[in-house]
């Protein structure tokens, strides 16, 4: 498992002031489920209310060496029209986990104020259960969750995050790893909302994500995502910077990305909470939704004031707010083209869209030329997605350079 202290504080639910927590490692997919259905009930994003427990096996890769890792769980699920708004779980739930390194089979449980177990209030933002345990860079662990209710018609959030097509895990007490594309079904399952630690060996950059389908990795040959999701995230953790996705995405809370920078705007305090809570745990901050807006026509005046917003609200919570550029679609017109050329040559100059620090331009390394409102070829088989292949590596390359180079200070 690594070296087991034994000489570490309490674990707290308020951190100790000069412990700096991070994001450090990334969820990699639910790996099998243990005892009981998992199916949605009527489309809600929650347990069948039949079940009254289940156990989530979940891979989690250290993306640095790091002490007293902590898992971190909320109590909120996405709302039933299709989980456009963040809402309250429906009852308390009660939380077990256990850490185990890939291969050792010991398991080490984690504690919540010094006790193996915690009861979440429905609207429970970030209740951390602590390792006592050293994290080494580059290996693999398997966190284990069990979350209960007290009877039967009492429900828990649920999350899409598995593929059914390829039996991920729609057997009971077997553990299963994914392997291919992401089938057209899907796996739902409850797990943490963060894993942080504290990094011994470096400083990262760790980001907070919050983007649309492309950061979810959606092609025309992955329809669903790929499950260490598109170029931007592959592109960090090949660098070695720990990243999180808040959007709605990610550590089995959510379903989806969200398509629209609308969603969960600063303005929008359901859809804060959560995103909030978890900026303490990142260094950066990358704003990667936009593209959808002008193809629905959203003027670029309130794209770019949107955009504003959010660089605002991430510097506020001291952050280093950073922005893609956004990518073309091969069917839009030239109205649209024009739109996206006026938006990119504002984020590029850091005008009138918040106080941003970096860009990552995306725009360019999508493009044929600057602003020539052409794909590469071979980037894209949907003429809106990049698809697994060498265009993607090649995009990926080209991410790695711009986050290699962000700003460490605004």
């Amino acid at each position: 498992m690594g070296e087991i202290i034994t000489n570490q504080p309490p674990t707290l639910s308020v951190f100790p002031s000069g412990w700096n927590y991070q994001s450090i490692g990334r969820r990699v997919q639910v790996c099998g489920r243990h005892g009981g259905a998992v199916t949605l009930t009527n489309g809600v994003y929650r347990s069948n209310g039949t079940q009254t427990s289940a156990t989530y096996r979940w891979k989690v890769v250290a993306l640095v060496d790091a002490v007293n890792p902590m898992a971190h769980f909320a109590n909120l699920r996405s709302d039933n029209a299709g989980g456009s708004m963040e809402v309250d779980g429906d009852h308390a739930i009660t939380v077990r986990c256990s850490l185990e390194k890939d291969g050792e089979g010991t398991r080490v449980a984690g504690l919540c104020d010094g006790k193996p177990s915690a009861s979440l209030a429905a609207g429970a933002l970030d209740v951390p259960f602590e390792f006592p345990i050293h994290l080494v860079k580059g290996q693999t662990y398997w966190l284990r969750v069990h979350v209960s209710v007290a009877s039967a018609g009492q429900f828990w959030p649920l999350g899409r995050v598995g593929w059914a097509a390829l039996g991920e895990g729609s057997t009971a007490n077997a553990d299963q790893t994914l392997s291919g594309d992401p089938g057209s079904g899907d796996f739902w399952g409850f797990g943490p909302v963060a894993f942080t630690g504290i990094p011994t060996n470096e400083n990262p950059v760790v980001w907070l994500f919050n983007g649309d389908s492309i950061l979810k990795g959606y092609s025309a040959s992955n329809p669903n995502g790929l499950p260490n999701h598109g170029v931007l995230a592959q592109a960090a953790e090949e660098l070695g910077q720990p990243w999180m996705i808040n959007s709605i995405v990610g550590y089995g809370l959510y379903s989806d990305a969200p398509e629209n920078i609308d969603y969960g705007s600063p303005g929008s305090v359901p859809n804060m909470r959560l995103r909030a809570r978890l900026a303490r745990y990142a260094t950066h901050y990358l704003q990667c939704v936009g593209t959808n807006d002008i193809n629905n026509g959203q003027p670029v005046d309130t794209l770019r004031w949107r955009m504003a917003q959010y660089s605002r609200w991430a510097r506020g919570l001291g952050l280093i707010p950073c922005q893609t550029t956004l990518s073309v679609w091969t069917a839009w017109n030239a109205a649209k083209k024009a739109d996206l050329v006026t938006i990119n040559t504002l984020i590029r100059n850091k005008t009138n869209v918040g106080p941003l620090t970096g860009v990552i331009d995306f725009a360019d390394a999508w493009e044929t030329a600057r602003n020539s409102g052409v794909i590469r070829s071979g980037y894209s088989s949907d003429g809106v997605h990049p698809e697994p292949g060498a265009g993607f590596d090649a995009l990926k390359t080209a991410m790695k350079t711009a986050l290699a180079t962000v700003p460490r200070t605004v």
